[in-house]
């Protein structure tokens, strides 16, 4: 059960998020409400799918919306649900970036071990649901290698930062913030590197994570505090924090938009939850971009991507059908276990018949008739 940017905006996935840090304690809630079940929990900027077994949609849905705080009725029309072979198929799918925002990106496909990693770390999966996420991830891997789906790599992060190239031609003078550290705040800065950008300021909350990247990277970090004096200096400011509430607020931009005197503020958000307050579009000479925007990119890249995304396709269809066979191997279990329990008590029944009929064998001819 799950929802993600096709079937729900962006104000909606932000309020259904979870941060990594979170995630054990929901799985621990899970666990509690259902002892017996599996469960993983994936949660990226674009998607929150919850992964279980002999639980109906609906308990999965009134766990998410309790979660959240979000009643029922206003969360179902985004959700959708997945069972058996349609499940297996998604999977297999979404870890292959069939299902991505951008066809093809490689994120995805460690947000997916990422999420089994915790799952399994916290002791919530099972034996089926351990080799449902083990096999997606070598789907995975199997896409990658037969097909050129991830040819020139690309990404949220690299889709950001072709829009800033759009907007100015040339990145090499400009002037670049880029506020967050975490791992899309760290892409969005190698694709920046590899345009020619050479004056970028890292802001981060936490200080020593920007040092770091500012010395991996030769930028400047800057405390979070300075926020404001610094951002006075940029040209683009790319956004990816994991912060709850608006990083950047209406009356803060404002400010400090007058102070620049109108020049050109360009604003790409791509953290979910929203670190920029939308109504910031209204300012003349400041334009923003939040990740729902980056679709008219995307759509340029599924062009040349058809014929790649069909055969990815095919190598998912097939693998679907060998996991479907290996399940119904474990509905025939318990079929087999009772047949040889079966046939070994005719056994005995037999022997112990032949045993009456020559009483006097030796433990040697007893044996060679078993």
């Amino acid at each position: 059960v799950g929802l993600n940017h096709r079937t729900a905006p962006v104000e909606v996935r932000e309020r259904v998020a979870f941060k990594g840090e979170e995630i054990p304690k929901v799985l621990e809630r899970f666990r509690g409400r259902h002892p017996e079940n599996p469960v993983v929990l994936l949660s990226t900027c674009n998607r929150t799918e919850l992964y279980t077994s002999n639980v109906p949609p609906e308990g999965v849905t009134e766990f998410l919306c309790q979660e959240r705080g979000i009643p029922p009725a206003a969360l179902k029309p985004n959700l959708y649900h997945f069972a058996d072979r349609e499940a297996v198929r998604h999977l297999f799918k979404v870890a292959a970036s069939l299902d991505s925002l951008v066809i093809g990106e490689a994120e995805i496909l460690g947000q997916v071990k990422a999420a089994y990693a915790q799952a399994a770390a916290c002791g919530t999966t099972d034996r089926v649901l351990n080799a449902f996420f083990q096999r997606s991830l070598n789907v995975a891997k199997e896409v990658r290698s037969f097909t050129r789906i991830g040819q020139h790599k690309v990404s949220v992060s690299s889709v950001a930062v072709d829009l800033a190239r759009q907007i100015f031609r040339s990145l090499e003078e400009k002037r670049v913030m880029v506020l967050g550290t975490g791992e899309t705040g760290e892409l969005t800065l190698r694709y920046l590197m590899s345009q020619g950008v050479e004056r970028v300021i890292l802001c981060n909350r936490t200080y020593a994570k920007a040092q770091v990247l500012a010395r991996r990277y030769g930028g400047v970090a800057v405390p979070f505090e300075l926020l404001g004096d610094y951002l006075l200096q940029a040209d683009i400011v790319i956004c990816s924090t994991s912060a709850q509430d608006y990083v950047l607020s209406y009356e803060m931009v404002k400010n400090i938009h007058q102070q620049r005197r109108n020049a050109i503020l360009f604003l790409i958000d791509i953290a979910v939850p929203r670190d920029v307050d939308p109504r910031v579009n209204r300012l003349d000479n400041v334009y923003l971009y939040d990740i729902d925007d980056l679709e008219g990119i995307v759509e340029k890249n599924l062009g040349n991507r058809e014929k790649e995304i069909a055969a990815s396709l095919s190598i998912i269809d097939a693998e679907v059908e060998k996991f479907m066979g290996w399940l119904r191997t474990l509905d025939l279990g318990p079929l087999y276990k009772q047949l040889e329990t079966q046939v070994a008590a005719i056994h005995e029944r037999e022997l112990e018949r032949f045993r009456r009929k020559v009483p006097d064998l030796s433990a040697a001819q007893e044996e060679a008739v078993r």
